[in-house]
């Protein structure tokens, strides 16, 4: 039962991310990106789930079998989150979050661009000064080292 919510969540995701032509440079969810696209899916289910933010990757452990790109980037450092983040909108649809808040980002982001999850979980690329404009939902942001910063 509960891998059927987690897939279903999962697919409703990726069912949700639009076309990059259509909405202002949101992406679909191709391999390059799918990682993001199953963390912003495990944050969904964790919080369904819980009723509480994930503080690490560690908390996606239980799931990590049904959505391994998305955890190992976590585990990796591939991809760094923002933790403890409130998501008002558990819908896949998502849009009573903040489509103008990084939830995740890959790695390189910061320095040369890349791809962004944002808080309502669409997929946005960035430049790196796009990134550095951007606001950050609020929550600590792990590195690949696990130091953690509040923000």
């Amino acid at each position: 039962m509960l891998r059927t919510v987690i897939v279903a969540a999962c697919l409703g995701l990726l069912a949700g991310c639009g076309d990059p032509g259509n909405d202002g440079g949101t992406t679909s969810a191709t391999s390059e990106n799918g990682p993001l696209a199953q963390v912003g899916a495990l944050y969904r289910d964790h919080w369904e789930l819980k009723k509480k933010a994930p503080t690490g990757y560690r908390d996606f452990a239980p799931y990590a079998e049904i959505m391994p790109e998305g955890f190992n980037a976590l585990r990796t450092g591939d991809i760094v989150a923002v933790w403890g983040v409130k998501l008002e909108d558990l819908s896949p649809e998502a849009t009573g979050d903040s489509a103008d808040e990084v939830l995740a980002y890959q790695k390189e982001t910061p320095e040369s661009g890349g791809y962004v999850l944002m808080k309502n979980r669409t997929i946005r690329q960035m430049t790196a000064d796009q990134f550095k404009a951007a606001p950050k939902a609020p929550g600590t942001i792990e590195d690949a080292s696990n130091t953690a910063k509040k923000k």
